[in-house]
């Protein structure tokens, strides 16, 4: 009897532990990090695609301030998933993209005229601004990428999701 009283105590204790979400993140490092989650362009393009052409067209032509750069959870410009892009013409702000799914999403944004600090939420931009930065994607990264594809008559089924 007292082998399942203890039992039935041990098991209250996990439960109870469990469903707290501050004490998981003592015992089993949770990472309560927010994410904007916001999906940036249906497009056709392959998000392998287009983080290749970030890594070897864009980001070239827009170098990022090391004042900028260590905002973001990697420290540096890019990893084999996420990238920083940024914008150096008004508003001047970078976005932390992940290309791991295809249509890319935006994980955090950096703008100087909204925060402060790194944005993580959405509750911190205005649907405005949200649309804003769904456009800018388009047209600063989606257009432009088309326009690379044509004039370096880039196969499709490298480029394409669905071609």
């Amino acid at each position: 009897m007292r082998k399942i009283i203890k039992a039935v105590k041990i098991l209250v204790l996990i439960l109870s532990l469990s469903s707290c979400k501050n004490c998981t993140s003592v015992f089993y490092g949770v990472n309560e990090r927010q994410y904007l989650n916001i999906n940036l362009e249906e497009s056709k393009f392959k998000s392998t695609f287009l983080s290749h052409y970030i890594d070897e067209v864009y980001s070239k032509k827009n170098i990022i301030p090391d004042s900028i750069i260590h905002l973001f959870p990697s420290g540096k410009y890019s990893d084999s998933i996420n990238k920083v892009i940024y914008f150096k013409t008004f508003p001047q702000e970078a976005y932390y993209v992940g290309f791991n799914a295809t249509p890319p999403w935006l994980i955090y944004i950096f703008n100087k005229r909204i925060s402060g600090g790194v944005i993580d939420s959405k509750e911190q931009l205005s649907k405005e601004e949200i649309l804003r930065i769904k456009k800018r994607f388009k047209t600063e990264i989606i257009d432009k990428a088309t326009i690379y594809v044509q004039e370096h008559r880039i196969p499709d089924s490298l480029v394409y999701t669905n071609y």
